[in-house]
């Protein structure tokens, strides 16, 4: 979590990474940094399955990646929102509660917000424009193999 320095933050920010990413790739600590820096509290997580072993920085856990699913990432990322929401992850009170996501992550965020009433704002920056995009023909051999 970061928090800026001053009085407590009266809006939040769940950041969600995308396919492959972790919360400290690239652009998402600087980005979370100028955000937190602009008065919100911003929360960033590795997703469970994204691949990324105990060092926090490289792609490792191929077996929980092969696991993953869309479904465990947005159960993951409603888990985290509802961390926000109603434990004292961050200080109180909340007045707004958004949530970013970058890529598949943007997917994952646009989902959650839908689902999730409690959730003000929504921002997206290169997000998956369709997760069902192969035939089911395609799907069913991928099955079969």
């Amino acid at each position: 979590m970061r928090l800026a320095e001053g009085p407590p933050p009266r809006s939040a920010v769940l950041v969600v990474h995308g396919f492959k990413g972790f919360k400290d790739w690239g652009f998402f600590p600087h980005a979370c940094a100028r955000i937190a820096a602009d008065g919100h509290a911003v929360v960033s997580f590795n997703l469970s399955h994204n691949g990324i072993g105990p060092d926090l920085e490289t792609f490792s856990e191929l077996e929980l990646f092969a696991q993953n699913t869309l479904s465990l990432e947005l159960d993951e990322v409603l888990w985290m929102l509802d961390q926000l929401l109603d434990e004292d992850l961050v200080p109180r009170p909340l007045e707004r509660v958004g949530v970013l996501g970058h890529s598949r992550g943007g997917g994952q965020a646009i989902l959650a917000a839908g689902e999730d009433s409690r959730v003000d704002a929504l921002v997206t920056w290169a997000a998956v424009a369709d997760f069902d995009r192969w035939t089911e023909d395609a799907k069913a051999r991928w099955r079969a193999d």
